[in-house]
């Protein structure tokens, strides 16, 4: 009998850091890592960037979301909104296909000027983590492996 040696399977990959990318723009610590946090935690791959006060600086990173090959955008408009809102615009110039949330502001303007550009959810500035989580899920839902016992029961004709 010919004796076979055990084959090392690869390590299980984790849901958490193989998940879509997410890039979080924001400059706001506690939103940044209120939604990082929530994001990461139901398994998406989270990029902060840090929003800047210069308005040349906003087409760059527009551009720069794409080639981080964003399946997502947040965007914080709470305490910049003419800023996050010139991003959202470059960012719609680059490439109108990558879906955006914005976190608006109490500005009602400025959440009627985020959904005239394009954005997919326009959530309130007090950030419901919760809410995000479902717009984030709702527009591109994290694949999750299944364990066998999840699947052991089921028959596939």
């Amino acid at each position: 009998m010919r004796r076979v040696s055990p084959v090392e399977l690869p390590a299980k990959r984790s849901s958490v850091s193989s998940g879509p990318v997410v890039v979080l723009v924001t400059d706001d610590p506690a939103v940044g890592f209120s939604a990082l946090r929530e994001l990461h935690g139901v398994g998406y791959e989270v990029k902060p960037v840090r929003l800047r006060l210069r308005a040349s600086d906003d087409v760059r990173k527009g551009r720069a979301l794409i080639r981080e090959r964003a399946e997502l955008v947040v965007i914080d408009a709470s305490q910049h909104p003419s800023l996050a809102l010139a991003l959202l615009e470059a960012l719609r110039a680059t490439d109108g296909t990558v879906p955006v949330i914005v976190i608006a502001g109490d500005d009602d303007g400025a959440r009627d000027e985020a959904e005239r550009l394009g954005a997919e959810a326009v959530l309130e500035a007090s950030l419901d983590v919760s809410r995000l989580r479902a717009a984030a899920e709702a527009l591109v839902p994290v694949l999750r492996e299944l364990d066998v016992d999840e699947v052991r029961g089921y028959s596939f004709h």
